[in-house]
């Protein structure tokens, strides 16, 4: 994670770096050329010469970073809560989106196994009943429009259910059979 990456790096720089240099110097001419370039650049002897050396080591007496390791340290333990705050808030999505769809899926069976099939019942009586003369034409139409009522209501808690069911899918991550 970048904030631990941040946390190490603070602790990394609680250090010093020491300054090392490196020098080397070449002195004289081999320039070759006429005898009137001499007093430009005097021919002669060369020599070189090679040095290595320590510039600076600070030390950290006062200032030993403590106050970025201190941020890099909060920044850390606010991105766990952050990541365990998102963990739960999945948790909750799949769990409310999986009683939502337990309980459209048990309307369903309700209006598939109960509701759908007395409503039919009933339609098939009144018309029976208007054919024989037992029923009037309003009794007959009652039932019919009660019959499409409970059609239309089958069909919504239908779409209620696979809704409930996409949004599922979604909080899960993952394709479910119905």
């Amino acid at each position: 994670m970048k904030a631990a990456a941040d946390l190490r790096l603070a602790k990394a720089n609680a250090w010093p770096d020491p300054t090392i240099g490196i020098s080397y110097l070449h002195t004289g001419s081999e320039i070759p050329g006429a005898d009137w370039f001499q007093p430009f650049y005097p021919k002669g002897s060369s020599s070189n010469a090679m040095g290595l050396g320590v510039a600076s080591i600070p030390l950290p007496i006062f200032n030993r970073n403590q106050g970025e390791i201190a941020r890099a340290q909060s920044e850390q333990v606010r991105s766990d809560f952050v990541v365990g705050a998102a963990r739960t808030q999945v948790i909750q999505d799949v769990e409310s989106a999986y009683a939502q769809f337990t309980s459209a899926r048990d309307r369903l069976h309700m209006y598939e196994q109960t509701y759908l099939g007395f409503a039919k019942e009933s339609l098939d009586i009144e018309e029976f009943s208007f054919h024989k003369g037992g029923a009037s034409i309003l009794d007959f139409l009652d039932a019919q429009r009660t019959y499409r009522a409970t059609q239309l209501a089958y069909r919504q808690e239908l779409a209620a259910y696979l809704n409930a069911l996409a949004q599922l899918q979604t909080a899960a991550g993952m394709d479910l059979a119905p």
